[in-house]
């Protein structure tokens, strides 16, 4: 914004609210559909299947 080097908390007061991690593990099947298995470490996990296409 400056046009200066400043760090975020130096430029703006922010500090550091949450830190986490996040294991991403990714397949593709029928050489189409993504699957993608997520996990955090504070144990939240979330699994996905994707088809994309270009229209």
């Amino acid at each position: 914004i400056t046009g200066q080097y400043e760090s975020d908390t130096q430029n703006f007061g922010l500090s550091v609210l949450a830190s986490l991690s996040i294991e991403r593990k990714t397949w593709l099947a029928n050489e189409e559909f993504k699957i993608v298995f997520n996990s955090t470490d504070f144990r939240h996990k979330a699994k996905e299947v994707e088809l994309e296409r270009t229209i």
